[in-house]
């Protein structure tokens, strides 16, 4: 996203500030989203598994452990509605005043 604002700011190509802008959503959802929710209800399964069987030292590490990692995605989740917005932005839809507010297209 840094190099499609640098594009920006140089005056270079909007078409290609844009494409960047779109791939680094897509990979930002798929990497962080999809892989690091996967990722993390498969370390959860195991690490209560391994507690569930006594195969841990400290009961209390796992749960601040699954805490601090659940609190990591939570965030991911939370910058992913920013991508989104932005990206509504970007596309010439206005970002709803409410959650109930459906969205708009600007026609120019």
């Amino acid at each position: 996203i840094h190099g499609a604002e640098m594009i920006t700011a140089v005056g270079g190509s909007k078409r290609l500030a844009m494409a960047m802008k779109g791939i680094f959503a897509v990979m930002f959802f798929a990497i962080r989203i999809i892989g690091g929710t996967a990722i993390t209800v498969t370390w959860t399964i195991a690490m209560w598994s391994a507690a569930s069987k006594g195969e841990v030292h400290s009961y209390a590490v796992i749960v601040a452990m699954t805490i601090q990692v659940w609190m990591i995605v939570l965030l991911q989740y939370m910058w992913f509605g920013v991508v989104v917005k932005q990206a509504k932005e970007v596309l010439g839809y206005d970002v709803p005043v409410s959650p109930t507010s459906p969205p708009t297209r600007k026609l120019d």
